[in-house]
């Protein structure tokens, strides 16, 4: 049955200045819902505040609707409620000036429920956010990855992250990746009927376009800039249309160039740079005259090509466009070459290295979000856990209940024939520090359960993308760290080491006794085996491959002088 709201909550008047609103009623109840049409329901409800709250009066009605929503959540606390309240201002934005840690908390507040629904709301919203561009990829992927779970159907815009993530991979350069998750969307957003955002498609043209355009399949790269052409003005509700225009007919004039069909190419290149000086764009002025540099080179006509590589240059260095200073300086390059100037030549040849040094260190940058924002979603959901076997947590803690039933009798014998209220207090901070004990106990059972559980969630997302095929071909640099998936930095490794040696005091101790020349990274090996864990979870934990893992135990094994009939885990487990 479902909470009743309070009589005074029911009774409240509707507001007016303008406009009625809606009362909190049926926003409380759908934030209550958590069945698969929750999503729908909470959309619905930003909807009707963005159809309804148009004049600065129906607004401020809304403003105070939100002031009581807000109210409500502070006398019902409630994870879900304060987590709804969180996702509906965001939409609305009320207020812009979010915080850093917005919806790392809103995370925090709903990891608990174990709702995968709410989770994934938030992780794509997380992943949209501006101030956390390094996050965008992991985020997105995490959250496509709830919704095929779960079934896209239940997401309004469920086709947003598709296009998040195909532009991600574009600007790392993976161009088929890009082109893989772009036509996920077009098939989601043509089956998807209502609630379009037709920004979204004309930016996933351009980024389908673009990617085939540089991998030189110019007849598919031409196919989706004239899907911009061929769209209705009205609905390109938040874009200018003559700049779009501008920049599809341009990108279609490239694809001639490329192919030597001038006739073709100029009178499009011309449309897309008088575009681009009409609205004043920087960045499309500087792509434009570099597009025209291209168009004159090709043809040897070296004057023109050089003009029209030095506004792009100039217009380029006043905004460090990097991309368009690369090519521009390329071209210039080439251009001093032919001419026989040979010290510019080179000049600009050097330029054009370092731009390119730039991008490609940035693109490296990029390359690894996945994995650091997985490191960022470990440490959000925890600071430090220890993993361990169930057999061996149930061990510890008879261990520690035996021990402080022993202390209890021995401290309750040897206190006996004192004063009572002496030994009453006593004996109620034994009991105090035994609850203690036994609290700390639980919140360490609770922290191996967030670990472990995070552990099998990260390498199945790994595990699952190469299943899966999306990382067929991944950038080398992304393999790579993909290899160096370490959670134990240095520091890291000392608060791990410091809290291993709280739960098994003699580990290390004795480990040194056999082995006095043990060093810290056969340490963490030892550690690691100790707690159970698999060669392949052992080389993401340290940064290093499987078959490091394995010469390293052999290492190890030969550190100890162990023989061949006791295993190495035998052996640890013994200390």
């Amino acid at each position: 049955m479902k909470k009743v709201l309070p009589f005074l909550f029911l009774m409240l008047p509707a507001l007016t200045a303008g406009a009625q609103t809606r009362g909190i009623v049926p926003i409380i109840n759908a934030w209550k819902t958590t069945d698969l049409s929750q999503t729908g329901k909470c959309r619905e409800l930003v909807r009707y505040f963005f159809e309804h709250a148009i004049t600065p009066g129906q607004k401020q009605s809304y403003y105070k609707e939100i002031a009581l929503l807000k109210q409500y959540v502070r006398d019902h606390p409630d994870p879900r409620l304060k987590v709804r309240l969180m996702i509906y201002e965001f939409h609305i934005r009320l207020d812009s000036s979010f915080k850093r840690d917005f919806f790392d908390e809103a995370i925090n507040l709903a990891y608990p429920l174990k709702d995968d629904q709410l989770n994934a709301e938030l992780y794509l919203l997380r992943g949209s956010h501006p101030l956390s561009p390094d996050t965008r990829l992991f985020y997105n992927l995490k959250g496509i990855e709830l919704q095929q779970k779960i079934g896209i159907r239940y997401f309004p815009y469920g086709y947003v992250p598709y296009y998040e993530v195909s532009r991600c991979l574009y600007d790392l350069g993976d161009y088929r990746k890009a082109i893989d998750y772009g036509r996920q969307f077009m098939a989601i957003y043509h089956a998807t009927g209502s609630q379009l955002l037709p920004d979204h498609y004309v930016f996933q043209c351009d980024i389908l376009g673009a990617s085939f355009k540089n991998l030189n399949q110019f007849d598919s790269a031409r196919a989706y800039y004239k899907r911009i052409l061929q769209m209705p003005r009205p609905k390109m509700t938040n874009l200018d249309s003559t700049l779009w225009s501008g920049i599809a007919k341009g990108s279609i004039g490239q694809t001639y160039t490329q192919e030597g069909k001038y006739t073709l190419a100029l009178p499009l290149l011309m449309n897309y740079l008088q575009a681009a000086h009409q609205l004043n764009d920087r960045l499309n002025i500087a792509m434009a005259q570099n597009a025209f540099a291209n168009y004159y080179l090709r043809q040897g006509q070296y004057n023109k090509a050089l003009r029209a590589a030095r506004l792009a240059y100039d217009t380029a260095s006043k905004y460090t466009l990097l991309p368009q200073l690369r090519d521009a300086a390329q071209y210039i390059s080439l251009i001093d070459r032919h001419s026989n100037h040979i010290h510019e030549a080179f000049y600009y040849y050097d330029l054009y290295h370092s731009y390119k040094d730039a991008i490609r260190e940035q693109n490296k940058k990029g390359a690894f979000s996945v994995i650091q924002a997985q490191l960022a979603f470990d440490k959000l959901q925890h600071s430090l856990a220890i993993s361990q076997s169930v057999a061996l947590q149930q061990r510890q803690k008879q261990q520690l209940i035996l021990i402080s039933i022993s202390l209890l009798l021995v401290i309750t014998g040897l206190l006996y024939n004192r004063k009572r209220l002496k030994d009453r207090a006593k004996l109620e901070k034994i009991a105090a520090d035994y609850q203690n004990a036994q609290a700390e106990i639980d919140q360490a059972r609770e922290r191996i359960r967030f670990f472990t559980r995070l552990i099998v969630e990260k390498n199945n997302l790994i595990q699952g993308m190469e299943a899966q095929n999306r990382w067929q071909t991944p950038p080398a640099e992304l393999q790579i760290q993909l290899l160096c998936n370490a959670i134990i930095t240095e520091t890291e490794w000392e608060k791990f080491r410091e809290e291993f040696t709280k739960a098994f005091p003699h580990f290390f101790l004795r480990m040194h006794q056999n082995a006095p020349n043990i060093t810290p990274a056969m340490e963490r090996l030892a550690a690691l085996i100790f707690l159970g864990l698999n060669n392949y979870q052992i080389a993401n934990t340290l940064g290093i491959s499987k078959d490091s893992v394995t010469r390293s135990k052999h290492r190890l094994r030969h550190l100890l002088y162990l023989s061949h009939e006791k295993t190495l885990e035998e052996y640890l487990f013994d200390l």
